[in-house]
């Protein structure tokens, strides 16, 4: 009887735990960096993060995906690491050039007909004060 308690007090200790960590990965899609292209930068605004079906999808200025040419990280709908530099949703952040991806791009389910590739690795944090 004693360790019949003892195994559902941990059980309910552990269901506890896992409730309160809610800080599951979720999958960030990227597309391969490309190999030319210019060198100029690009001012982006993170403007949400939409998350279906296990991904994150960050969108940038009007309802476009940005996809990455690098590793992206993401455990909420509050922000993304991409590389080492973290990025909260309204912040503004330089990139290389984009290229339009022409049929969108499918993140989370849902195909999103405005969406672009970051052709470079890299990003810079803003400070727009």
């Amino acid at each position: 009887m004693m360790k019949h308690k003892v195994l559902i007090t941990a059980a309910l200790y552990l269901a506890a735990l896992a409730a309160c960590t809610n800080s599951e990965a979720l999958t960030v899609p990227t597309l391969p960096r490309e190999t030319e292209g210019p060198l100029a930068a690009k001012l982006n605004t993170l403007t949400r993060i939409d998350v279906a079906e296990g991904y994150a999808c960050p969108i940038v200025g009007d309802d476009t995906l940005i996809v990455f040419s690098e590793p992206v990280s993401a455990s909420a709908a509050k922000s993304i690491t991409v590389g080492d530099v973290t990025i909260k949703v309204g912040e503004s952040f330089e990139t290389s050039v984009t290229h339009e991806i022409p049929d969108g791009f499918e993140c989370g389910g849902k195909l999103y007909p405005q969406a672009e590739h970051v052709i470079f690795p890299g990003v810079n944090l803003v400070d727009l004060d």
